[in-house]
């Protein structure tokens, strides 16, 4: 919880701008936003694998200490909020401003509950991780060792189809800022993820 205030620290600058006349350089930093929000949520969900990811139950049966949980506990949470900012340009100011602010309050609940789950499965075990690795704000350097999971990109990129659809549809049509197509476009995405998920019925297989 106390680490909103890192998430919210940027909002000011992110939405410092909007409208159908936004300039380029500014539409160029969204698109970075969905970019690495596109990034971080497929490495994180290639290691903690797309069934915990599309799960809404809550995990704590192992710590994930591989792949960008070496650098910080909740990459899928910081790329979600990266996400939302990135959809921003979409949205009026005031709608703009709430919709990242309402994001970051409903992230800060959500890793509470999640962090509250772990502790109580995991122990000390978790609490070490805890202290180690920070929350929202990534290391530069990894702050543990490597734990033994593998990444299934695959399934990474499958799981955020959603993401990389979005990612798409601002590099082709940005340029000209028409809302319209980017908002379809962002449907379309969403779309398409929803069937991707739905035939990943299979589990992730232990070793491949």
């Amino acid at each position: 919880m106390d680490s909103v205030g890192h998430l919210c620290a940027g909002i000011l600058g992110a939405v410092q701008s909007f409208g159908r006349h936004a300039p380029r350089v500014r539409r160029a930093r969204y698109f970075l936003l969905v970019f690495l929000a596109a990034l971080l949520r497929t490495w994180a969900t290639a290691y903690l694998g797309h069934d915990v990811v599309t799960d809404r139950a809550l995990h704590g049966e192992r710590i994930v200490a591989s792949g960008p949980y070496r650098y910080l506990r909740n990459p899928l949470y910081v790329g979600v909020w990266l996400h939302a900012v990135g959809l921003s340009i979409l949205m009026p100011p005031d709608g703009a401003l709430f919709a990242v602010v309402a994001v970051a309050i409903l992230i800060a609940f959500l890793v509470h509950a999640e962090e509250h789950n772990l502790a109580a499965e995991r122990g000390e075990g978790y609490a070490a991780y805890k202290k180690a690795v920070p929350r929202f704000l990534p290391a530069f350097l990894p702050r543990v060792a490597a734990g033994s999971e593998q990444p299934h990109w695959k399934h990474g990129f499958l799981a955020e189809f959603y993401m990389w659809g979005v990612v798409v549809t601002y590099l082709a049509f940005a340029s000209r800022y028409n809302v319209t197509i980017l908002e379809q476009g962002v449907l379309i995405s969403l779309g398409i993820s929803v069937i991707a998920r739905g035939i990943m019925k299979s589990p992730v297989p232990e070793n491949s």
